[in-house]
Parts: C-alpha cells; structure tokens; sequence
C-alpha cells in the first residue's frame, strides 16, 4: 500500500483517487508531455520524471484492477431488495441472476436511450460548423478559439468555422497507439460524412491521406493562383495502384497566419478533402493561409 501511495504522489493525485481520476489525470500529464516533445523544450530531466509517471499510473491501474476483483459483501440495501423480492413470491437469487446475465444488454439498451437524448439535445441547442478544418499529425493546440475567428475574419463567407486537433505521433510507439488508433477512426468517420473541408497535415499523414486519395489535386488551382514552386515541390505524390502523381498540397509551415497562434507543430502541409461540399469556401481559406 506504501508503493501505491508513492505513485498516488508522483501523479499528483490525493490518497484514494478512483480509477476515472487516475484516467483523467494520466491524460492531461500526457498532453503537457507531448507539447514539450512536440515544441522541441523536453529536457532529460522531463523524460526522467515522464518514465516515473507512466510507471506509477500502471501500478495503479493494475492496483485498482485486483482490488476490483475481490468479492463485496452484500450491502444493506441490496438485502432489502432481495427481501422485497422474496416477498412478491419471486427466487430472489434468479431474479439477481437474469440481471447478471443480461446486464450488458440493459447497459447497451440504457446507453442508447442516454446517446440518443443527448444526441437531440445537441441537434437543438449546438451550434453546427458551417466549414470544418482538421489538424491531422503532431500538433497541439489548448485553445482554437483565436483561429477560428481569424478565418472568420478573412473569409466573410465562413460563419462558423469548426477547427479541430487530430493529433498522431510520427513514432507510432506503443505509448501513443492507442490515442492514435482513435484520433484515426474519428478521422475516418468524418472523412465518410463528408465533413472535412480543409486539412492540415504533417508530412508523415500528407503522404498517408494522399496515397490513399483522399485529398483533392490542386493542379489547377495551383497555376491559377501561381503559387509558388517552392511552395509545393515535396507535395507531389504518386498513386501506388496508377503510377499517376499528383499535387496533393501546399507547404504553409511558414504561414504568417499561425504565428501568434500558439499552435505546436513544424510541418504544415495545406489540402482539400476530396470530397468536400466547400470547395469554394476551401479555396479562399488557402488563399488566407498564404497571404
């Protein structure tokens, strides 16, 4: 219990946290840590002290995990049901064994009724972007509050611009796959629904959406507006199945527009979805991009 007790420490934690406050606080520890990776200020001395808290937060969960495990004995309140139960003439111990072998179709019966209440409580009272942006790769942003009312600002025609953070590790190391893993799938049901307009990539997911043609050819666009080369010569990809190459993006890392927007992140590589319903809107966000 001592150890445990330790851990609870290094994690910042009081004595006794349940195990969603060592979740949640896992998370946050791990978003400050991937800022600094990100950022390029993680000393040794942080790598030290991150190594300790990974280590702690498994005892934990594994502590929490066993103590799980062991039998409760019967509340109060438990036995006054169980009473109840024999009084209206029914097996009080089959009736405890109806909801324990059927309790996950209850809690997935239960869930859906919460999903879909809360669903329509959002479609009512929410807001809906009119224009999604998505940051895909190693970035990290607390705040996009600022970005979304520069865009608003410099194109008048986007009300209501939905920015999101999508962020997924180079490394691909086992820390970071499960994070990542859902950053892909949320990615992947947006892209079905057509509700991604413009995205920023890091190179490493510029040449994975790319290949994957998820992304539309700028060509055209690129000689109408004449963008620079310099802007768009590591942007070129070719398509495994085709042998064609096309232009997937424009390089904005050095973009005046991010500069007081306290976004981490070096490579910048601007697209447009291949499926996107904005494309006119898409066009003038890039246009902003590069001004």
């Amino acid at each position: 219990m001592s150890e445990a007790k330790n851990n609870y420490e290094i994690l910042g934690l009081k004595q006794g946290a349940t195990r969603e406050e060592i979740e949640k606080k896992y998370d946050i520890l791990l978003k400050a840590y991937r800022a600094k990776k990100i950022s390029g200020e993680l000393s040794e001395e942080d790598e030290k002290e991150w190594n300790a808290i990974t280590e702690a937060y498994r005892e934990l969960v594994e502590y929490k995990s066993k103590s799980a495990m062991k039998p409760e004995p019967i509340s109060p309140f438990h036995e006054k049901v169980n009473k109840l139960i024999r009084k209206m003439g029914m097996d009080d111990k089959k009736v405890n064994n109806f909801f324990h072998y059927h309790s996950k179709h209850i809690l997935i019966g239960i869930i859906v009724l919460i999903v879909l209440a809360v669903s329509i409580r959002s479609c009512v009272t929410a807001v809906q972007p009119d224009f999604n942006i998505v940051f895909i790769g190693e970035f990290f942003m607390n705040d996009t509050e600022a970005m979304a009312e520069k865009i608003k600002t410099g194109v008048p025609d986007i009300k209501e611009p939905g920015i999101q953070i999508m962020t997924i590790s180079k490394s691909g190391d086992a820390e970071n796959a499960q994070m990542d893993y859902a950053a892909r799938m949320k990615i992947m049901a947006m892209m079905g629904t057509a509700e991604i307009d413009v995205m920023i990539l890091d190179k490493t997911q510029f040449e994975i959406y790319g290949k994957q043609e998820a992304l539309m050819d700028l060509q055209s666009f690129v000689e109408e507006a004449q963008i620079s080369d310099e802007l768009t010569k590591d942007c070129w990809l070719e398509i495994e199945e085709t042998k064609e190459v096309h232009l997937y993006g424009i390089d904005v890392s050095e973009s005046e527009f991010f500069k007081d927007l306290n976004l981490f992140g070096e490579e910048k590589i601007a697209a447009i979805a291949a499926n996107t319903q904005n494309y006119d809107k898409a066009v003038k966000v890039i246009e902003l991009l590069l001004e």
